[in-house]
């Protein structure tokens, strides 16, 4: 079985719009880490700026022995490969707590009981850090701040006036994301059962096909960044010559800028593999008893180099999280009625 995390996970599955599958965030620091850090290396006020202006502000503090404090952000936000967007101006202080150290991050969980989010800490070196999610996922470089001075969240987070569709394109957007829930609902059922799967990948080529004779590869612009997408991902589930077909037109969108590159990357990787080849951004795995697997790269030593470009995670941290797919699907294996031989 072949796969990748951004064609199976979940949508919309954190508070503030983070998707796993699509985490591509404010520009990132490369970090080496300082040498066996210290609580007390992390302890003082840290802040993430964008767009120039204060977006987190972390405040930790040491006592008796622990590691605590409080994360300041805005309430609600959605987070793409060009960073932050959809920002509220309502502002919420969050409690750090199960901190600890592990392999020269720290780590710790920042929310409620309910709606917990986990992160983690790199220092670069006293003044430099960077803050990840959930996955290794960066979501940029944290700065330390002057105890003594004011570091608040901005409230005003200016957004570009939403684009009015047309009738016509509205349906579209609509039915896209019908056709996505539909897509994403039977590759997240546990079991996943594969019959189901393509019963609904076939039901959805004929439109997808369609849409594309009629508009070409819907960009940004045509269609809004979230219908684009929803449309990349149904492409990712199509067959191997209509995936290879539109490749060079998203190709092209993209470098109009009218595109997502990680969505070209996935694509780009799928379509390799389908044709034999190494791929290049390390975006597609398998299983193998029970273990996820990374598919074969055609340039590894760079391979950290090109995800981080892309705001992707380690490919380490993709493929733990690959993992309770494959074991997932091992124990259905084991679990499924012998056919006899004859």
């Amino acid at each position: 079985m072949q796969f990748s995390m951004k064609a199976v996970c979940a949508r919309g599955s954190l508070r503030m719009g983070l998707l796993l599958c699509l985490l591509m965030m404010a520009p990132s620091l490369v970090v080496h880490g300082a040498s066996n850090p210290a609580l007390q290396d992390y302890t003082g006020k840290w802040v993430l700026k964008f767009q120039k202006q204060n977006f987190m502000v972390l405040t930790l503090k040491l006592e008796h022995g622990k590691l605590g404090g409080t994360m300041a952000r805005p309430k609600h936000f959605h987070v793409d490969e060009d960073g932050f967007n959809r920002i509220t101006p309502e502002v919420e202080e969050l409690m750090i707590s199960q901190v600890s150290m592990a392999d020269g991050h720290l780590k710790f969980v920042a929310g409620t009981d309910n709606d917990p989010d986990q992160y983690s800490i790199a220092l670069a070196d006293h003044d430099h850090a960077t803050l990840a999610m959930t996955g290794g996922i960066p979501l940029g470089r944290l700065e330390r701040a002057n105890e003594h001075e004011e570091a608040a969240v901005a409230t005003h987070w200016p957004e570009p006036p939403p684009k009015t569709f047309s009738q016509e394109i509205v349906a579209l957007q609509t039915e896209l994301k019908r056709m996505v829930d539909e897509d994403q609902a039977v590759r997240t059922t546990t079991p996943i059962s594969w019959p189901k799967v393509e019963e609904v990948d076939q039901r959805n080529y004929t439109e997808v096909v369609r849409i594309y004779e009629n508009y070409g590869w819907p960009t940004f612009s045509m269609i809004g960044k979230e219908a684009a997408n929803n449309y990349w991902l149904l492409v990712q589930h199509q067959k191997p010559e209509f995936q290879e077909k539109v490749l060079p037109d998203l190709q092209r969108a993209v470098e109009a800028k009218e595109a997502s590159k990680t969505n070209y990357a996935y694509l780009y990787d799928r379509v390799m593999l389908g044709q034999g080849k190494p791929q290049h951004w390390g975006t597609q795995g398998g299983c193998k008893e029970g273990k996820a697997i990374l598919s074969p790269v055609d340039d590894s030593a760079g391979l950290a180099q090109r995800r981080e470009e892309l705001r992707l995670q380690p490919v380490e941290e993709y493929i733990k999280l690959l993992d309770p797919f494959c074991a997932a699907e091992a124990a259905t294996s084991a679990a499924a009625p012998k056919k006899s031989e004859h």
